[in-house]
């Protein structure tokens, strides 16, 4: 559940976002515990056809290993992302990415990508990305493509 949004005016925007699993389900797809997340977002608009988006994270992840043993992991995470207007409805976009540890054990990973975006129609966009790792604990490259659907507001009246 967002507990804050807001348009700050002047191209910048933040929002915060509170999150939680619940220790219901299957082992195999449930989670041992109520694991939270929290994640703080911004974007900015830099110049008139590029912005900056960001944001920072804490999550947690719970699991039992083979003795039944209960264990919760965090980390943190972060992103960075400058996004350019090519077209009217073209974008394009680069992207620093990575999460460190907090309690795992496991090593810190950074990760590097770029893509490009259709705004199909106004509540639809496609997108495809390329990307590498910058350290032995990112994957070697990978590519995806993405969908987005945007629920658009009726405005009375119209």
């Amino acid at each position: 559940a967002s507990l804050l949004s807001a348009d700050r005016g002047e191209g910048w925007n933040l929002a915060l976002l509170v999150h939680t699993t619940l220790p219901v389900g299957s082992d195999e797809l449930g989670s041992p515990r109520a694991d939270p997340s929290v994640r703080l977002m911004g974007s900015h608009d830099l110049l008139q056809r590029v912005g900056l988006g960001w944001n920072v994270a804490y999550e947690a992840s719970s699991f039992e290993d083979a003795e039944r043993v209960r264990h919760t992991l965090s980390r943190f995470l972060y992103t960075g992302t400058l996004g350019f207007s090519l077209a009217p409805r073209w974008g394009a976009f680069i992207e620093l990415f990575g999460d460190l540890p907090a309690s795992d054990s496991a090593p810190a990973a950074h990760t590097f990508d770029g893509g490009v975006t259709f705004l199909a129609t106004p509540a639809l966009q496609l997108d495809f990305a390329a990307g590498v790792g910058l350290n032995d604990a990112a994957p070697d490259w990978f590519v995806g493509a993405g969908l987005s659907l945007r629920r658009l507001r009726r405005t009375p009246g119209i």
